[in-house]
């Protein structure tokens, strides 16, 4: 919904975001643009901080003595990759030869037995007011605006059908992955909350009932502050990876059934909904999805969120999760279900689709000499199996970790190892799968 909507503060609780954009300036925090987001910084003040030192690096930004804590009234504003300059490695698909040449001989220096880096997925819900009407054609979008209710009560709810498609998503979702939930607005007006309902964890049993609950216990209501939901999310990741608490890839996925409500804004950041998205759009997304952050973000559009096509297009475009062959002038780059006569349908494959496509496979790197630093001419990636059998993977640079390399790839903006393919792919099939990456033998099967 985007009209004007009241509500009361029920005060700080839970680090609330009220109707318009505050500050609190006896918490610990910032504004994602100053705090957050810079890793997009030109320049260092002697002041930086980096999490704690971890393979294959982490989120990199500035925190100043003088930062503070959004602490908002709405949330502000309207409701596939690239690898390293390297010279191409022609690769054959993985075969099976000489892993105890590799694994065994004396020209190795160093051998480092790892695991995936995790992949961290908050998800950004919008419970508004709008999400209470039965999908189309049952419900137009234009109608649900002027009277957001469930016409329908044999048929499902738009929000009915969210809840329902979640708790598949989550339940089918790799239990190597970290997953946490966040709504908008949180107090049927324009809140948002600066840390998730459900805290970001490994998705065990108990994670997996959490999440399950939380649905259960929310119900549609209040506008659509789109704009600092996403904001206060990226701020959250970017945090937790400072402190220490997060490695690994980091995620939003963004639902919405509209624009940026007009009255969600805020004084300090932004004016109006116009105002609002491009803050959104033209600073921290990008920002965002910067070396140093490296956060991507899938954008779904529910039914009745047509008029936010163009913004939830760019959104997914500066998010770095654009659609293969989209067109931005076309608003077809984020996953748009306003086209889709079956919203529970369109909205389970998108699911599926994130599922798939979230989930890197990123090692990191071992301890390199500082001084002769990495030789990927000498580094090689074998995959063991419970049986016993030993692969050397390929390094394949001939193309994009996601446009069929198969085999392994240094992705030098991010610092690690990539697994690619039909490698990734056995990895993550195979949770026992034992990973070493030796350094300091000539790599086998380099095509």
């Amino acid at each position: 919904m985007h009209g004007a909507l009241d509500g009361n503060s029920d005060g700080a609780m839970n680090q609330r975001i009220k109707p318009m954009f505050r500050v609190s300036h006896t918490q610990v925090g910032t504004w994602l643009l100053t705090v957050l987001l810079c890793a997009a910084c030109t320049e260092r003040s002697p002041r930086q901080l980096r999490p704690p030192a971890s393979p294959g690096g982490g989120h990199d930004a500035l925190l100043d003595d003088d930062m503070h804590e959004v602490q908002s009234t709405a949330g502000a504003t309207r409701d596939d990759f690239g690898g390293p300059a390297t010279p191409p490695i022609a690769a054959p698909v993985p075969e099976m030869v000489g892993a105890d040449t590799i694994l065994n001989q004396s020209c190795t220096k160093d051998r480092v037995r790892t695991n995936l880096r995790p992949t961290n997925l908050l998800f950004v819900i919008d419970r508004s007011g709008s999400m209470n009407c039965n999908a189309p054609p049952i419900t137009a979008s234009a109608d649900c605006e002027r009277e957001p209710r469930r016409a329908q009560t044999s048929q499902p709810t738009k929000w009915e059908t969210v809840q329902r498609s979640l708790k598949s998503a989550f339940a089918a979702l790799p239990r190597n992955v970290r997953v946490g939930l966040s709504y908008f607005s949180v107090d049927d007006a324009c809140g948002v909350n600066s840390t998730p309902s459900v805290a970001i964890d490994a998705l065990s049993s108990e994670q997996l009932e959490k999440l399950v609950q939380s649905l259960d216990d929310t119900s549609p209501g209040g506008g659509t502050p789109l704009v600092g939901a996403t904001i206060l999310a990226y701020r959250h990741l970017h945090e937790l990876a400072l402190r220490g608490l997060t490695i690994g890839s980091d995620v939003v996925v963004l639902l919405t059934d509209g624009e940026q409500s007009e009255l969600c804004g805020s004084p300090d950041r932004c004016t109006s909904a116009d105002s609002c998205v491009a803050l959104l759009l033209d600073d921290a997304v990008p920002a965002s999805a910067r070396p140093g952050a490296d956060i991507r973000t899938f954008v779904i559009g529910a039914p009745g969120s047509e008029v936010a096509r163009p913004t939830l297009s760019q959104l997914a475009v500066e998010g770095q999760t654009a659609r293969a062959g989209c067109k931005p002038s076309a608003h077809n780059c984020h996953l748009d279900m306003t086209q889709s006569a079956d919203f529970s349908a369109a909205l389970g494959d998108a699911l599926s689709a994130i599922r798939g496509a979230s989930a890197r496979c990123d090692l990191p790197l071992p301890a390199v000499d500082a001084v002769g630093g990495l030789d990927l001419s000498r580094l090689n990636v074998v995959l063991s199996s419970d049986n016993g059998t030993a692969t050397v993977l390929p390094r394949d640079e001939r193309m994009a970790c996601d446009a069929g390399a198969n085999g392994w790839q240094y992705d030098a903006r991010r610092g690690v190892l990539a697994l690619c393919g039909d490698s990734c792919q056995r990895v993550r099939d195979e949770p026992s799968t034992l990973i070493d990456v030796v350094l300091g033998c000539p790599v086998l099967n380099p095509g």
